[in-house]
C-alpha cells in the first residue's frame, strides 16, 4: 500500500516528494517498482527495496519539461508484487508554474531559516525553493542539499514573485522583480545585536494582527536575539520585543510599501524581521507552532499583495479526498459566508451544486471517484479529485477459516449464587451487625 505524498506546487524543471510505501504479510518479494504517471506520460519510476512487512519512506525524483502550466494529478502506483489496483494506487495534485514563486536565500544557514522553508512549503500556494550556504562557501538547494551555482540562485531570484533573504542581503535583490520583499537580518553587515530572552507582543494595528488574534504570544519561547530597528512614519510595526517581559518595547518586525516594483504594476511591499529565534515557537508544537505557522502565513500572503492563485472565495482545503469522504472547502472572502454555486465537470458530466458554509466557514460536497475541474461564478477555478483509495480498505484480501468448535468441559462445580443456605447466612450476619449498631447506640 503507498501512502499518498503531501501536495506540492512545482517549478517546471523538477519534481521531487517523499512518501511511504507499507507491506504487509502478503508481500513475497525483496523489492518494488514505483511509477509515476500524468495521464499516459511516465513522469517517473524508482525501484526501492522494501520488507516483507514494516514502511519503506521513498522519494521520488523526475521532471514536469513535458507538463503544460496548471494543475495535474498524477497517479503513484507501485507496479508489482501482486497487490490490488486500489491499495497500491495513490493520486498526487502539482501545480506546474512558469516562475520559481517564493526564494529564500540564507546566508548563512540557521534553524530560523531551516524552519521558515519547512513552513512556507506547508502554508504557501505557490513554488517554494530555497537556497542556503554552508560552512564549505558553496550554496546548496535547501530540498536535498544538493550544490548548485551563484547564478542558479541570481536567476531564481529574479523570477521570483516573494524573495526571502536571511542574513547577508548581498546583491540578490537587485533587478528583482518580486511583488515582496522579506528581509531577515542577523548582524551580518555589522549591525548590534542585543542578546537576551526577548518575549515578543503584537503591534498596535497590522497586516499581521489577525494572526496572533486569541493567540497568547507572549507565553510563547522568547526571541534569541534582536537587532535594533528604525520604524519610518509610513511603516507597520507587526511585533514589539521587551527583554525579560520588562523594560522598553522594542520594534522587531516592521513593513511597509516604497517605491515601484522593478516589473511596474505597483509599489513593493516589504517586510524585515530583527530577531532571532523564531524557530522556538515552531519546535516543540502545540499552540506555538500553529502560531509560527499563521504569522509566515500571514506575512506571505500580504507580501504578495493578498493574491492567490485560486482567485476565489471558496477554497478546498485538501485537493485530493479519499473515497466516501466529502471535498471540503474553506470560505476566504471578506464579508460573512454565503452560499456560493459550484460546478464540477470531469470531462463526460457536469455536476452543479451549491456550497453552503457552516459556523466554522466550511463546506462539504460529496463525490463519486474521480477528477474534476471546479468553477464558481466569482471565476475560481481549480481541480479536486476523490480517489479510489481508502484507509478503510484491507490491503489484502481476508479470507475466512472453518474451524471445529472445541467441546465444552463438562463440570460438577456448584456456583455459590445457587447455595440457599448461604444466602441465608449473609442475610443473617447483615442483620446481626445492624442489632449490635443500635445497641451500641450506633447508626
Amino acid at each position: 500500500m503507498i501512502r499518498r505524498p503531501p501536495r506540492s506546487t512545482l517549478f517546471p524543471y523538477t519534481t521531487l516528494f517523499r512518501s511511504v510505501v507499507r507491506t504487509f504479510g502478503g508481500w513475497s518479494q525483496d523489492s518494488a517498482t514505483v511509477t509515476v504517471h500524468a495521464g499516459d506520460r511516465l513522469v517517473a519510476r524508482v525501484r526501492l527495496p522494501v520488507a516483507a512487512m514494516g514502511r519503506t519512506t521513498f522519494r521520488v525524483a523526475g521532471t514536469t519539461r513535458r507538463l503544460a502550466a496548471g494543475e495535474h494529478v498524477l497517479t503513484v502506483r507501485v507496479a508489482d508484487g501482486g497487490l490490488d489496483s486500489v491499495s497500491s494506487t495513490r493520486w498526487h495534485h502539482i501545480m506546474v508554474v512558469a516562475t520559481p514563486g517564493v526564494v529564500l536565500i540564507a546566508d548563512p544557514g540557521d534553524w530560523d531559516s531551516r524552519f521558515l522553508y519547512r513552513t512556507l512549503i506547508d502554508v504557501a500556494d505557490l513554488p517554494v525553493r530555497g537556497y542556503v550556504k554552508l560552512a564549505d562557501d558553496q550554496w546548496r538547494s535547501m530540498a536535498d542539499l544538493d550544490p548548485v551555482t551563484e547564478s542558479a540562485v541570481r536567476r531564481a531570484a529574479r523570477g521570483a514573485d516573494l524573495l526571502i533573504l536571511k542574513g547577508r542581503p548581498g546583491t540578490f535583490a537587485n533587478r528583482s522583480q518580486a511583488r515582496g520583499l522579506w528581509r531577515w537580518p542577523s548582524g551580518e553587515d555589522g549591525a548590534v545585536q542585543l542578546e537576551g530572552d526577548w518575549y515578543l507582543t503584537p503591534g498596535s494595528v497590522s497586516p499581521l494582527g489577525q494572526a496572533f488574534v486569541g493567540i497568547a504570544v507572549d507565553s510563547f519561547p522568547p526571541a534569541a536575539r534582536i537587532t535594533p530597528l528604525e520604524v519610518r512614519d509610513d511603516e507597520w510595526v507587526g511585533l514589539l520585543a521587551q527583554e525579560g517581559r520588562r523594560g522598553a518595547l522594542r520594534p522587531v518586525i516592521i513593513g511597509g510599501e516604497r517605491g515601484e516594483r522593478a516589473s511596474g504594476g505597483g509599489r513593493l511591499r516589504y517586510v524585515a524581521v530583527a530577531a532571532d529565534g523564531f524557530w522556538r515557537w515552531a519546535f516543540p508544537g502545540g499552540s506555538s507552532e500553529q502560531g509560527y505557522r499563521s504569522w509566515v502565513a500571514a506575512t506571505t500572503s500580504w507580501l504578495l499583495g493578498g493574491a492567490d492563485s485560486l482567485a476565489g472565495v471558496a477554497v478546498p482545503v485538501a485537493r485530493i479526498v479519499h473515497n466516501a469522504r466529502p471535498l471540503l472547502f474553506r470560505w476566504m472572502g471578506p464579508a460573512d459566508a454565503a452560499d456560493v454555486p459550484i460546478r464540477f465537470d470531469d470531462g463526460q458530466t457536469v455536476v452543479d451544486d451549491t456550497l453552503s458554509f457552516d459556523g466554522t466557514g466550511h463546506a462539504r460536497v460529496w463525490l463519486p471517484v474521480g477528477r474534476y475541474r471546479y468553477l464558481t461564478p466569482d471565476g475560481a477555478s481549480g481541480v479536486v479529485a476523490v480517489e479510489p483509495y481508502s484507509d478503510e480498505w484491507l490491503p489484502r484480501p481476508v479470507t475466512l477459516q472453518r474451524r471445529t468448535p472445541a467441546a465444552v468441559a463438562s463440570t460438577t462445580r456448584t456456583s455459590a449464587r445457587e447455595v440457599l443456605w448461604l444466602f441465608g447466612l449473609v442475610v443473617l450476619a447483615l442483620a446481626a451487625e445492624w442489632l449490635a449498631r443500635r445497641h451500641l447506640g450506633l447508626r
